[in-house]
């Protein structure tokens, strides 16, 4: 019993850190005329979920403060990026995704049209939904760990990133 209640006080913790940390949402790309959809009016917490549908671009190395996963929704595309002066070449099929951690990211660039979902999860809050989870240890936790540390049932999600 005494377990139990002490494991909600550390939950309330953990979420009411989140919420102290967290910084205001952000369009995820600042592309106002490629972004087709945002979510950010739906006023959720840590998550950002947006359409774009970007032309043929060059973006340069830019930092991301959010884990960034982008589901690709067009077309089979190339994508090229550097990175320690190395050129990489990814090809994309409809379907496919890639997740970005947060932090520092290389230069890319795409030589055809590109229409992605775009998914931003701030870091403080992915640790506290896997804290409350998993009763995981937020410091304890890297992005990697999510997958295995954290299974949402459909109400479960909703609730979590309702404000």
């Amino acid at each position: 019993m005494m377990e139990a209640r002490n494991a909600r006080q550390q939950s309330t913790l953990s979420r009411d850190s989140v919420e102290r940390t967290s910084p205001k949402p952000e369009h995820i790309y600042p592309a106002p005329k490629a972004r087709v959809f945002s979510s950010l009016p739906a006023g959720w917490r840590g998550i950002v979920v947006e359409e774009y549908h970007f032309p043929a671009f060059e973006v340069p190395e830019i930092e991301m403060r959010e884990h960034i996963l982008n589901l690709q929704l067009g077309p089979a595309l190339a994508v090229e990026w550097q990175q320690k002066g190395r050129l990489h070449t990814m090809h994309m099929a409809p379907g496919e995704f890639c997740l970005f951690p947060s932090g520092p990211h290389a230069r890319a660039c795409w030589h055809d049209r590109l229409d992605l979902l775009a998914i931003a999860l701030d870091p403080a809050f992915v640790s506290g939904v896997a804290y409350e989870s998993a009763s995981v240890r937020a410091a304890d936790l890297s992005l990697p760990d999510l997958a295995a540390a954290v299974s949402l049932s459909p109400a479960r999600f909703t609730r979590l990133f309702k404000g």
